[in-house]
């Protein structure tokens, strides 16, 4: 995987020192993901967690996020921002409990109708201003025209992409390309029946990025891959990870949503169409995500996995 530059513990502490409050001797690591490394710590009388990464679009994200009501969707306040040599720091209040994707299958169970409310709670965020489909920036704008537009772009390698160059990358795999056109073909025939709704998505979920306690939703952080599209978007990409994951295999996600609809009255037009083409626009992602880190049995997971649920949509 190509090198993403942050700051370890030492030169955290450094850091806030020189910026924020000095001194900061109980700094500790509370996560670290493929764009960022979050450190904890006191400050003004509470706990806080200062999360550093390159790319200032994502902190754009969640401060534009934070700032809009989101009743329903625990979003931690921003307190503060700063420029660093690794590129930007946001400070945020900390949130308590467990990541959800942490949590064994029993306790997942009891956690995921509280998640499906907070999902129905994030399709009902307004963002000022907002525009298109697909990822947007920190002012509310998506370069997509159409949900069919966003979903079929998972098959070009923009230069612009942080992931630029995965095609070649995929293609010099040992599973190659084959799998990811044959799945993609059939996006694409899924895609123009879409129904074009562009709500707020969190896409990203289940990277220790939602908190839990006691069967509560406490926290929901990251907005760096949210993005404008159907609301069905996160609850497919429970269908496509919670089966497989390490502490949930064989977890059967569709009877929860089904109860969840049921008993909120919701009656999702074309719901299976549109989860089947947000799993193979999810399971593409993950083959391109893998290939240009170099992680070639995971292009392989992914690629089986997506299609199998490609054929299940012929």
């Amino acid at each position: 995987m190509p090198a993403v530059v942050l700051p370890d513990l030492e030169e955290a502490r450094g850091f806030l020192e020189s910026w924020l409050v000095r001194p900061c001797p109980e700094l500790v690591l509370v996560g670290a993901g493929a764009w960022s490394r979050a450190f904890g710590f006191s400050w003004t009388g509470r706990e806080v967690v200062a999360r550093f990464g390159p790319h200032h679009q994502d902190f754009d994200k969640d401060r534009l996020l934070a700032g809009v009501p989101h009743e329903g969707v625990p979003i931690p306040r921003v307190l503060a921002s700063q420029v660093t040599p690794w590129g930007f720091v946001q400070v945020t209040e900390r949130v308590s409990g467990r990541f959800l994707d942490h949590l064994d299958a029993r306790s997942l169970r009891a956690a995921l109708p509280a998640l499906l409310m907070v999902l129905d709670a994030l399709g009902a965020v307004e963002v000022p201003g907002r525009s298109g489909f697909g990822l947007f920036d920190g002012s509310g704008r998506a370069p997509h025209a159409s949900w069919a537009a966003t979903l079929l772009s998972v098959g070009e390698d923009e230069p612009e992409s942080r992931i630029h160059g995965w095609r070649a990358r995929l293609a010099a795999t040992p599973t190659g390309m084959a799998p990811f056109l044959e799945a993609l073909t059939v996006l694409r025939r899924l895609a123009p029946d879409l129904p074009d709704e562009s709500r707020v998505v969190h896409q990203d979920l289940l990277h220790e990025n939602v908190f839990v306690a006691r069967s509560r939703i406490t926290g929901v952080i990251d907005w760096g891959n949210a993005l404008f599209g159907d609301p069905l978007y996160d609850a497919a990409c429970l269908l496509y990870w919670l089966p497989v994951s390490p502490h949930t295999a064989g977890l059967d996600v569709m009877p929860f949503l089904k109860r969840h609809w049921a008993d909120a009255d919701q009656h999702p037009h074309e719901a299976r169409r549109r989860l089947l083409a947000c799993e193979i626009h999810i399971g593409l992602g993950a083959q391109a995500y893998n290939a240009w880190c170099g992680r070639a049995d995971d292009v392989a997971r992914w690629a089986g996995r997506t299609l199998q649920i490609a054929r299940e949509a012929v």
